[in-house]
């Protein structure tokens, strides 16, 4: 390896790390979001129809997340956001957030 080839993939590999925090930050910030959303029935206003439904909200091509993983993160919201910030733990795998639910 040369080195400006090792310092190039050191660089964008920077980016990348700080790139995925800022993606994480912003999807905790959109499941309180999604939270208030469903909770307060908001996207029937946003469909423009009171029969609307959340996952007809959650295909929008404008928000396009699962409705699996949305119900997922929501729960996971609910049970962690009495005992910590969400951004404390944003670099723990959503997976694992998941399987702690149980013994919280």
């Amino acid at each position: 390896m040369n080195e400006q080839r090792g310092k190039e993939a050191f660089e964008l590999n920077e980016k990348i790390k700080n790139n995925e925090l800022v993606r994480r930050a912003l999807f905790v910030e959109n499941i309180s979001l999604l939270n208030q959303m469903q909770e307060k029935e908001l996207y029937k206003e946003v469909l423009g129809d009171e029969n609307g439904e959340w996952g007809g909200y959650l295909g929008q091509i404008e928000v396009f997340y699962t409705r699996s993983r949305v119900n997922d993160m929501i729960r996971v919201y609910k049970k962690y956001t009495p005992f910590i910030n969400l951004n404390e733990i944003v670099d723990i795998p959503q997976s694992r957030l998941i399987e702690m639910i149980p013994f919280i």
